[in-house]
């Protein structure tokens, strides 16, 4: 059913959901009157109950029949109606996901997304129907106007951007400064630090060493 917005229209559509038990039947003119055939309806479900509490098991043969009923035409206030009805609703989930799908394809021309989106309904929503089946190019549903192929087209590209998942955010958000930026965590800092003191004092314990080797020398020479 199609998707439109209701501006207080009166106009209502009520769907009615039948089963029919079709081994029971009650005999309406064994049932003259009101009293007599609710007696008999009750007396039907009684029996119904009782062979589905007795016989789990047993399958009835059952038929479902739908009623509807529709206001007509006339009914309909405050909204277009007829072919007019099709330009205020809203663009179809899988259209909209269409359009989602190029943009990550780095198509983002308004006339390059009209043209793919035209090809996507005739070839994949709509393949093989004659010209009078298919959706009419006011139908906003299947062909959005410029301006609403702009606004997802803005959506999209936020979406490629951000997202609900805060990690997933911050990862891209990482990677984004990353390519503009030198990224180094402070693990990384420390341990260079550590690593430059180490250095240093492994440098200072081996000259202290070899000055001592030098002096035990010297000392040794002039010793008797």
């Amino acid at each position: 059913m199609d998707l439109q917005r209701k501006l207080d229209c009166p106009a209502t559509m009520q769907i009615r959901c039948i089963k029919v038990y079709n081994e029971y039947s009650i005999d309406k003119a064994m049932c003259p009157t009101e009293n007599s055939m609710a007696m008999a309806r009750r007396a039907v479900l009684k029996q119904i109950n009782e062979k589905s509490k007795s016989d789990p098991e047993f399958n009835f043969r059952i038929s479902t029949r739908f009623y509807v009923k529709i206001s007509l035409s006339s009914a309909h206030f405050n909204h277009p109606v007829g072919e007019s009805s099709t330009i205020g609703q809203y663009v179809d989930r899988r259209i909209v996901e269409k359009i989602y799908e190029l943009v990550n394809r780095n198509i983002t021309n308004i006339s390059e997304l009209k043209r793919f989106l035209d090809q996507y309904v005739d070839n994949e929503l709509f393949p093989g129907l004659p010209e009078e089946r298919r959706p009419k190019k006011t139908n906003r549903r299947y062909y959005p106007c410029r301006q609403d192929l702009r606004n997802y087209v803005a959506k999209a590209i936020s979406a490629m951007k951000y997202c609900d998942n805060d990690k997933e955010a911050l990862q891209r958000k990482i990677q984004d400064w990353q390519s503009r930026f030198f990224y180094r965590t402070r693990d990384a800092v420390v341990n260079k630090t550590k690593n430059q003191v180490l250095l240093k004092n492994l440098f200072s314990l081996s000259i202290k060493s070899h000055g001592s080797n030098d002096c035990w020398k010297d000392m040794g020479a002039n010793s008797p």
